[in-house]
């Protein structure tokens, strides 16, 4: 076998690879780094262990058809995701929640996604 050949084909297969690959990782920070802007309103639980505070979500810019997912914690590090995805216009009200820290992730129709921590306190 002709060495020179063989190191060009896998010379031409790596090179292949790491365009996939850096093709790849370039999507997915799209997707991550969205330029969905979020308004978040939440109301506090009347008193701790109340099940009755609130997360209002307003999608200010960054598409449509919305899709609303609420996690226990961050969703790439292994969060439950507490409700089905909600498919809404601009607004959706997350309801019946306690206090606690959650993570709410909107998504649109192009699976653009913006995520961000919110803290539900009880009122004292």
């Amino acid at each position: 076998m002709n060495t020179t050949k063989y190191h060009i084909k896998v010379k031409h297969v790596i090179l292949l690879l790491t365009a996939f690959l850096l093709t790849s990782l370039n999507f997915k920070a799209q997707a991550q780094n969205s330029d969905i802007i979020l308004n978040i309103e939440i109301v506090d639980a009347s008193s701790p262990g109340a099940d009755d505070a609130a997360i209002i979500v307003e999608v200010q810019s960054g598409g449509s058809d919305f899709s609303y997912m609420l996690y226990n914690k961050e969703p790439w590090k292994g969060g439950k995701k507490l409700v089905s995805d909600v498919k809404s216009g601009n607004t959706h009200t997350f309801t019946d929640l306690k206090s606690g820290n959650y993570y709410v992730c909107v998504q649109n129709k192009e699976e653009a996604t913006k995520c961000t921590n919110v803290t539900i306190k009880p009122k004292k």
